[in-house]
């Protein structure tokens, strides 16, 4: 029996002699997650409006509860769903880690720029926002990946499996 083929990271960072990107699936997935993020935002954006009107009794505990775990399955679900639709599931998950990345380099910066009464306001917002969903699709994409990989025949090469070649 022998041994799957595994994917060679470096080969989504070659270029070609006329100074093309030789794997396109790095750029389709940097596309796909500044996607993700501009849909995060609004799905975050908006829900968190109507929370503040729909909880409006309620603890901001709760409502910080809702405002992170709502959006937070929202994202997934569609993570979820471009992973079913999308037929090079590797470009999925190259997405949904750039917006991790992304997110991460985000966070750093509103970090160390602003002061810390600034920081006590901002950054759990932005963390809950941006940084939870993007944590949680990373994982889910990850996790989904793996299965798919497993589900490949022993012997065949999942790159040409993904591009039906």
């Amino acid at each position: 029996m022998e041994k799957k083929k595994k994917v060679n990271w470096k080969e989504l960072f070659l270029f070609t002699k006329e100074g093309r990107i030789k794997n396109l699936d790095l750029m389709y997935g940097f596309f796909l997650g500044v996607a993700l993020i501009a849909v995060s935002f609004l799905i975050g954006n908006r829900l968190t409006m109507l929370f503040e009107t729909l909880l409006a009794g309620q603890s901001r505990a709760v409502k910080n509860l809702a405002d992170t775990l709502v959006p937070m399955l929202l994202c997934l679900l569609i993570v979820w769903g471009l992973f079913r639709v999308i037929p090079k599931k590797v470009t999925v998950l190259l997405a949904c880690w750039i917006v991790l990345i992304i997110t991460a380099a985000f966070l750093l910066v509103v970090l160390f720029t602003y002061d810390r009464e600034t920081l006590e306001l901002m950054f759990m917002p932005f963390f809950c926002i941006f940084g939870v969903p993007a944590l949680a699709d990373a994982a889910l994409a990850t996790v989904l990946y793996v299965r798919y990989r497993r589900t490949l025949p022993a012997l065949a090469d999942p790159v040409e499996e993904e591009t039906g070649e």
